[in-house]
């Protein structure tokens, strides 16, 4: 429906709570990247009778208002219209998060998924870049260290090590701020994948999240269990 409002960390958290409701699931492994992964946190934190291990991709539990600016790029295409949907890719694959020509099939997937085809063949985002806006900045309303410092979950942390966004910025999740994160978590795993904040998840790199996911997935049951 896409209402002009109700975007906020509490909104999403009652989406989830109310399909997991609906599908009749008790307590279950929620995972999630960047965005995602805060709500992960969130849900782990105010709803935990839902979740009972949680995989965060690359989300720390410190919001600042930097990452507005580091996002700034993918924001801008969603105000725009393109003349064909292979304009638009020209431009996503220029954007700054896609360093050294590096690119991978599935995102050219996911941008065609993205997109709405206009009656003259032209193509626009479907997203309202003010909804997007809306959810990042209700982040920072969070006191993200009370929240994640009340998860008792295990929680698998996934770090991307490489830069993010225009010339100049550092990793999304600087090792430091990752570091941070684990001291606050009860029961925290960290680790690093390659990549930035979208490649480490595509490709090659890919295949590195998915075995560490599985082996702490295994793991994780395993100590569950005894």
């Amino acid at each position: 429906d896409k209402p002009k409002s109700g975007y906020t960390m509490e909104d999403h958290a009652k989406d989830v709570v109310g399909l997991l409701e609906r599908l009749g699931c008790e307590a279950v492994t929620v995972a999630g990247h960047s965005f995602g992964g805060l709500l992960t946190y969130y849900l782990a934190a105010k709803y935990s009778q839902y979740v009972d291990r949680c995989i965060v991709m690359d989300a720390p539990a410190d919001v600042h208002e930097g990452i507005l600016d580091q996002i700034q790029p993918s924001l801008a295409r969603l105000e725009q219209t393109w003349p064909s949907f292979e304009e638009y890719l020209h431009y996503v694959k220029a954007m700054p998060y896609y360093p050294d020509g590096w690119w991978d099939s599935a995102l050219e997937v996911y941008y065609r998924a993205d997109v709405e085809l206009l009656h003259d063949g032209s193509v626009k985002p479907r997203s309202n870049p003010d909804h997007i806006r809306q959810c990042a900045e209700g982040t920072l309303k969070v006191d993200w260290h009370a929240l994640v410092s009340k998860i008792a979950q295990p929680v698998l942390f996934l770090r991307a090590p490489e830069p993010f966004g225009p010339p100049n910025f550092p990793p999304l999740v600087p090792a430091e701020q990752a570091q941070a994160t684990m001291k606050r978590l009860k029961n925290g795993t960290l680790a690093e994948g390659v990549g930035n904040h979208i490649t480490y998840l595509f490709g090659d790199n890919a295949k590195l999240i998915v075995q560490t996911i599985g082996q702490w997935l295994e793991h994780t049951e395993d100590a569950m269990s005894l």
